[in-house]
Order: C-alpha cells, then structure tokens, then sequence
C-alpha cells in the first residue's frame, strides 16, 4: 500500500494508533476521553488540513482524522455537500 507524503510529517506518526480509533463497543465518557486526547495531537499537527481533506474525499467513517470525530466528519461532509449541491443547482 502507498501511503500520501504527507503522512510521514503527520503528528501522529509512532503514537498508539488506539488513541484515534477506539474499541467498536466504546462507550461514554471514554470515546470522548479517547477523542479529546487524540484532538489535542492533532491540534499541533502541521498536516491536519491535508488529513482531514484525505478522510473527507476517502469517506473514512471510523476514527479521528484531521482532528475531527466521527461524528463531527460526517456533519461536516454533509455541509460540504450541501453546499456542492446547490452550487450545481
């Protein structure tokens, strides 16, 4: 498998995977434990826009990518569609 370039500087490279994809039966508070934790390493992370473009055009549905849950990534995809919707409209 080849990976994007970007990946390489990513923040996230060496850490525990597990902290941005939890268990499949992960339960409150500990997902938003997990997630926060995962967030703040993204927060410094100098190819987050390039992580989260890569999980929105790929629809990765799982784990936190570019800083953003789950949910909040499917709230925005559905935004930006929306929005691509209207524009062809």
């Amino acid at each position: 498998m080849t990976f994007p370039q970007w990946m390489s500087d990513a923040r996230c490279g060496g850490t525990d995977l597990g902290l941005f994809f939890g268990a499949e039966n992960e339960r409150q508070p500990w997902k938003d434990i997990r997630e926060t934790a995962a967030k703040a390493v993204c927060g410094s992370c100098p190819v987050r826009e390039d992580c989260l473009r890569f999980a929105l055009d790929a629809g990765i549905k799982h784990g936190t990518w570019g800083g953003l849950g789950e949910d909040e990534r499917d709230r925005l995809w559905r935004k930006l569609r929306r929005r691509e919707l209207r524009a062809v409209s």
